[in-house]
């Protein structure tokens, strides 16, 4: 028990799918012994016991090949128990056909499983490096082929029912299990562990978001409706995640947790009736600000009956709520008068002069002085000399 108390809650979901695949696993093995059947039960038998005690990673990469392995024998010997066959019996005439449709669940189980291991090898036992990122980018694949191939038999299976004029397809109760559903859960937790998160992911209170912007998103009718029809169902999941996350800021008790309302609406019968609801009361609770009655009531009773149409109803009024503008606060800074009376002047420092550095001041260039004009010598003045004669 100590061990178990010092586990995540992810870590102790992870733990619970894998004991209750082990007890599912044992059930089929004693109403069918086969070999692929007995390799199942090992496998998760394996994984339930390392996740509770511990190993080394041998053993959990051992445990997670058991996986892939059970897998790949199982669809082959499909084929010699007539699983991806339509057998069709009129009077003493028998037809068995085999087309892609009716391998493609077996094949989708086989690439959800190898996706586990490949998950397990990356998360226990440091199997490969070098295309680890791009693994921890696709963690959530082998759950979504799981869910594919359930929700895929599971109308498939209706189809040759209702318009197969006599005919069974065998693939139906194998693929469209508990058994099915419960691998893609553990793979979804395995996938979440591998892509880093240590607690079950949260959403964040309206307001918390960066920037101001709403925990809900905007979501238009024709995207709800494209996506749910397209994914047959599988969207219809992945919305009540969202909207359980996005709505359990506004519960007056304890929060919901999303993870355990997919469980809830997955496992337990009309129990997405309830959820419809409760989602109902606290949708017109966020948008109006008040509960509306008519409007909790007949979302749950379109829920019975047409799902999608009661999805838009909630849907809507998560609308408003997203499309709300968040109240934008404006804090003024007050500023004291000051008191009356002589102002102090104040004091006014010194304007300090930067230093004004002296250049010497150049010297010119000397020059060379002309010479001095020779002295003319005097002209001999005849007349002057003929005056002193005389």
């Amino acid at each position: 028990m100590e061990a178990i108390k010092e586990k995540t809650a992810l870590e102790k979901l992870t733990l619970g799918l894998a004991a209750v695949l082990t007890l599912v696993q044992l059930a089929v093995l004693m109403d069918c012994f086969t070999l692929t059947n007995l390799l199942w039960l090992l496998a998760a038998g394996a994984l339930t016991w390392l996740l509770l005690r511990g190993g080394k990673e041998e053993y959990f990469w051992y445990a997670f090949l058991g996986v892939g392995a059970a897998a790949l024998i199982g669809f082959f010997a499909g084929f010699s128990r007539e699983l991806y066959a339509i057998v069709t019996v009129r009077g003493e005439y028998r037809n068995v056909s085999e087309n892609f449709f009716t391998v493609l669940p077996g094949l989708l189980v086989l690439a959800g499983a190898l996706g586990v291991t490949a998950l397990g090898g990356l998360l226990f036992a440091s199997k490969f490096p070098a295309v680890g990122d791009r693994l921890r980018r696709l963690w959530y694949l082998p759950a979504l082929l799981f869910a594919v191939a359930l929700l895929y038999a599971l109308c498939l299976g209706l189809i040759v029912t209702l318009y197969g004029y006599g005919s069974s397809w065998a693939g139906f109760s194998e693929f469209a299990s508990l058994r099915t559903l419960l691998w893609g859960g553990f793979a979804f937790c395995l996938g979440l562990r591998a892509a880093g998160h240590e607690e079950l992911p949260t959403r964040a209170a309206p307001g918390d978001a960066e920037g101001g912007a709403p925990a809900v998103k905007y979501c238009s009718a024709a995207k709800l409706l494209f996506l749910t029809l397209i994914t047959l169902g599988i969207w219809m999941l992945v919305w009540i995640y969202r909207t359980t996350a996005a709505l359990s800021p506004y519960e007056d008790r304890h929060p919901r947790k999303p993870w355990l309302e997919v469980i809830c609406c997955l496992l337990l019968p009309f129990y997405v009736v309830y959820w419809l609801y409760r989602s109902a009361q606290l949708a017109a609770l966020a948008a109006d600000g008040e509960e509306d009655r008519h409007f909790s009531t007949l979302c749950p009773v379109l829920g019975a009956l047409l799902t999608p149409i009661a999805m838009l109803l909630v849907q809507d009024k998560l609308n408003v709520l997203a499309d709300r503008e968040p109240e934008i606060e404006i804090e003024l800074e007050v500023v004291e008068p000051e008191p009356v009376g002589e102002a102090v002047p104040a004091e006014e420092e010194p304007v300090r002069e930067a230093p004004v550095e002296e250049t010497p001041a150049e010297e010119p260039a000397p020059t060379e002085e002309a010479p001095a004009p020779a002295a003319e010598k005097p002209k001999k003045r005849r007349a002057s000399r003929a005056a002193k004669d005389e």
